[in-house]
């Protein structure tokens, strides 16, 4: 066996991304991905190459990485290594995804397969190092996101993703996603402005049989992969019908089996109903909202709704894609829960603060403003020790995110939402808890 040593405190070379053109532009909700300089990846862990003839070894007494030292077989053939570079992006292509993990699998210099992986940053620029030379597969994760590109590594050098620009994007439908809709919050739109595909139901008060369709054949909603439930549902998961406890069931069976589901404000009621216990919500039930069984009329599914429960009425807005059926006696604008938050008709700022570490990573701010603009909303008083408070604000938790079951899917709340905020940081937030689920 033979070891080559290089003359110590040999140059490294700098890779100016701005020079090599990576990044894409970005947009008033997010950080540019912008690269600072990044070193070339010639002096990091080593990668024996393959095939070896019988009875070639490596040097397995040489434990990479060795500053300024190259490791040859016994024949000879140099440990060859590169690194790679590069940026992960929203289908949108201008939104950095931070928080994201990349991996590699490579072989060392003993030829054992081993993983590399980093998490991308705030602008979700990434570099892994000490890559065997030749094709290798880069995978990138979030949540229930993914990604992979076939990458060729050179020897002394850093290449960068996709063909040399640097950036991989999520497909628009690399996730199935529902969102119901409500109607003082429009998640809808933060999927929209991040370039995902979504199928939107109706489930707003007065129209939210879709919803119900939906959430009531198990098989349907096991379709997708994330759920989004809107603030205003019209969904009541509080009065004596067996659909009831056929939803719930089926949202528990959905994040058992690895789905999501986000909730926002006044839609906590899916939250405390299907997962009770992990927050502990200051809500009442609204007037005539529980206690009693609702109108078969009202808690059917299509379409096996009886024909008298059937109304056309053409579609309700542009928070309704479907036809809206529900007879005039499942059309009351009541909500099924209330809060107790209270603000004055002006709207009341609150000064939120990220307080979750991998979410400042991702994000890299922690100051967050909230607007509070309507009365009622849902306080949270506190949660378990299971739940993860992400942001909070005036000594209460305001967005939190727990795992029912070990292995399933994720559950997330936020007493804030998109409507009325104006404000890029709540656009940013949103995004980037939609990436964690």
């Amino acid at each position: 066996m033979t070891s080559l040593r290089r003359p110590a405190g040999r140059a490294r070379a700098l890779a100016l991304w701005g020079a090599l053109g990576v990044g894409c532009e970005g947009t008033p909700a997010s950080t540019p991905l912008e690269f600072d300089a990044v070193l070339a990846a010639d002096d990091t862990a080593y990668a024996a190459p393959r095939p070896l003839p019988d009875g070639a070894l490596v040097l397995r007494d040489a434990t990479p990485p060795l500053e300024d030292v190259t490791v040859l077989s016994e024949l000879g053939v140099p440990c060859a290594r590169g690194g790679i570079a590069g940026a992960i992006c929203a289908p949108n292509g201008t939104t950095p995804v931070g928080g994201a993990r990349v991996r590699v699998e490579t072989l060392d210099c003993a030829g054992d397969r081993v993983r590399v992986e980093a998490y991308t940053d705030s602008r979700g620029r990434f570099e892994l190092r000490g890559i065997a030379a030749g094709e290798v597969r880069v995978d990138v994760t979030t949540g229930n996101f993914a990604a992979s590109a076939e990458v060729q590594v050179r020897a002394g050098g850093t290449v960068l993703l996709a063909g040399g620009d640097g950036k991989l994007c999520f497909s628009p439908t690399s996730v199935a996603i529902a969102a119901l809709t409500g109607a003082y919050d429009r998640i809808e739109d933060n999927l929209a402005q991040l370039g995902f595909a979504a199928d939107i139901y109706c489930g707003a008060a007065g129209a939210y049989r879709p919803a119900r369709t939906l959430l009531q054949d198990v098989d349907a909603l096991a379709r997708y992969r994330l759920l989004f439930v809107n603030c205003g549902t019209g969904v009541n998961l509080r009065t004596d019908n067996f659909e009831n406890t056929q939803i719930i069931e089926h949202l528990r069976s959905f994040v058992r089996a690895g789905g999501s589901v986000y909730a926002s404000d006044l839609a906590a009621d899916f939250v405390e109903q299907a997962w009770p216990g992990w927050v502990d919500f200051e809500l009442r039930p609204a007037a005539n909202s529980e206690g009693y069984t609702a109108s078969p009329c009202c808690v059917c599914a299509a379409p096996n709704c009886d024909a008298s429960c059937v109304e056309q009425t053409g579609q309700t807005g542009p928070r309704c894609p479907q036809r809206n059926e529900l007879p005039a006696e499942c059309r009351s604008p009541a909500l099924p829960v209330v809060g107790r938050g209270r603000v004055s008709p002006a709207g009341t700022l609150t000064q939120g603060r990220v307080v979750d570490p991998e979410l400042i990573a991702a994000l890299g701010f922690e100051d967050l403003p909230i607007r509070f603009n309507a009365p009622g909303w849902i306080q949270i008083a506190g949660v378990s020790a299971g739940t993860r408070v992400l942001v909070e604000g005036d000594g209460r938790p305001l967005m939190v995110l727990f795992e029912p079951e070990p292995g399933g899917g994720r559950v997330a709340f936020t007493s804030f939402h998109n409507e009325a905020q104006g404000d890029a940081a709540i656009d940013a937030i949103l995004e980037s808890l939609i990436l964690r689920l």
